[in-house]
């Protein structure tokens, strides 16, 4: 796990950006964002008693993100989000369930080049690590992870209120187990 993460995926984004005043001034609204991460190294394998392998990647799972953004005025091509995390990753069977699980951060400045569609380069994390092996080994725990994210972002623009999309994301990320696991 010293090799770069790459992960890309696919989100639904879901700022409402209505709390802005009418006089022009900044524009503060809460974001969600919903998803499934792909990519990333290989964490662990499970291998089943039929034979049949899955394995566990660092950048695969579940995402799920709350936060806010900022924009100068409505009419602002420049907008600024930060989110706080969680990510879920797991093979479950018969006698165990095995999982990678994490928090994630981000702050990503992005730029409208359309109506619709944004991009975005920023920071982004995860920490509080752990790769959970239920009764075939401990909980290994890994260090926090900090790199860079690109998104490219289509945006619904139909509500004054409430803006719907999807987005496409490109992390990197590098993973290391901690000094207290042995590796």
């Amino acid at each position: 796990m010293r090799g770069i993460l790459l992960g890309a995926c696919a989100l639904m984004v879901l700022p409402a950006a209505a709390l802005a005043q009418e006089s022009g001034g900044p524009v503060f609204g809460p974001t969600l964002d919903l998803g499934y991460d792909f990519g990333g190294d290989k964490a662990a394998t499970v291998i089943f008693t039929n034979g049949d392998h899955e394995n566990i990647r660092t950048g695969q799972g579940i995402a799920f993100a709350v936060g806010g953004h900022i924009m100068p005025s409505r009419d602002s091509r420049f907008d600024l989000r930060a989110t706080l995390g969680y990510k879920y990753q797991g093979v479950s069977a018969d006698n165990a369930d095995i999982y990678l699980d994490r928090m994630t951060w981000e702050v990503m400045p992005s730029y409208r080049f359309t109506d619709h569609f944004s991009f975005g380069v920023g920071a982004i994390g995860n920490f509080n690590i752990k790769l959970h092996q239920d009764q075939f080994g401990p909980t290994l725990k890994l260090k926090p992870a900090t790199g860079a994210g690109f998104r490219l972002a289509w945006m619904s623009g139909s509500s004054r209120f409430f803006d719907a999309g999807l987005a496409l994301t490109y992390n990197l990320l590098r993973y290391h187990y901690t000094d207290t696991n042995g590796a």
